[in-house]
């Protein structure tokens, strides 16, 4: 009997030094993987913080461009409203002229008819 549980206990421990290196093996796999998984990480990482890095780069140029395109419209409209009033104040003065030789003509008109009715 003895010599029976000798060579079954044999047995377990052939089988369970298998189960051991399998296992070993496996272990050594999965560190593998794990190192391989980490270094694909850290390339994502850096591929991430380079694209984000670029598009951040490039939203900053985008807005000063827009900030420079909107002061450029701003001072042209302010330009052109600068104009527009020059022109309006012109027109003001040679209509203001035209008035005071119209009312002018007409004191003069009035007089005239004033001395025919007399």
């Amino acid at each position: 009997d003895v010599v029976k549980d000798l060579d079954s206990t044999k047995k377990d421990l052939k089988s369970l030094s298998g189960d051991l290196k399998q296992a070993q093996i496996e272990i050594t796999r999965l560190k593998d993987l794990n190192k391989s998984l980490h270094g694909t990480l850290a390339k994502a990482k850096t591929k991430h913080n380079t694209t984000n890095t670029a598009l951040i780069k490039q939203l900053r140029e985008e807005i000063v461009s827009r900030e420079r395109e909107l002061l450029r419209v701003k001072h042209e409209g302010i330009r052109k409203e600068s104009k527009t009033r020059e022109k309006e104040h012109k027109e003001r003065l040679k209509l203001e002229e035209k008035v005071g030789q119209l009312q002018a003509k007409l004191a003069v008109a009035e007089q005239s008819r004033e001395e025919l009715s007399k």
